[in-house]
């Protein structure tokens, strides 16, 4: 509230990240009156989103694990794949997006005429995260100053840091190429 007015109100948006870095160091949470976080991204709702894609490349949905299909009997394979992709994506939806990309591929179907090419469909199997490789602590660094500023210049980036913007730009590369870093969530554009 400004002023005592109960018309006027601060909206601060940004992310966990931040917000903890930002409370901590300046004790933001004392000066705001409410906080609100955002819900996470609901299985229904990522099924929804996601229902063009699934419609127009007619996608299957492959069995579950079958402790999911014992736990959640009254599921088909859709619902329990939507159920499992919001639990690794915590409902963050670049994360589900992602995950249900990387979920997605080829697969030969049977048929009993031995003598035609077998066609291919799309199955949508379990969505599992990746693999983290094992990184520097200057590429630790690096990510938690782009989770904090979010878009950035790569000649800002390297500025903040305190490191030459070759050198920058190379952990960038590494970091890009191992899809720890993602242009849509932290987007490095070069100097003017």
């Amino acid at each position: 509230m400004c002023d005592g007015s109960q018309n006027r109100f601060w909206i601060i948006g940004s992310g966990q990240v931040c917000w903890e870095y930002l409370n901590l160091v300046y004790n933001l949470e004392t000066y705001c009156g409410r906080v609100e976080s955002l819900p996470a991204i609901a299985p229904e709702k990522l099924q929804e989103w996601l229902a063009p894609i699934i419609e127009e490349l007619d996608i299957t949905f492959d069995k579950p694990r079958l402790d999911k299909q014992l736990l959640d009997g009254d599921k088909d394979n859709q619902d329990h794949y939507f159920q499992i992709l919001e639990d690794i994506s915590q409902g963050v939806s670049i994360v589900a997006v992602q995950g249900f990309l990387k979920s997605i591929h080829y697969e030969a179907v049977d048929q009993e005429d031995e003598t035609q090419p077998k066609p291919e469909i799309l199955v949508a199997q379990t969505p599992r995260l990746g693999k983290l490789p094992l990184l520097e602590s200057a590429d630790h660094y690096l990510l938690y100053s782009l989770l904090l500023h979010e878009d950035m210049t790569l000649s800002a980036l390297a500025e903040s840091l305190g490191d030459d913007e070759a050198e920058v730009q190379a952990r960038v590369q590494v970091l890009l190429s191992n899809t720890l870093l993602i242009t849509a969530i932290a987007p490095l554009r070069s100097s003017p």
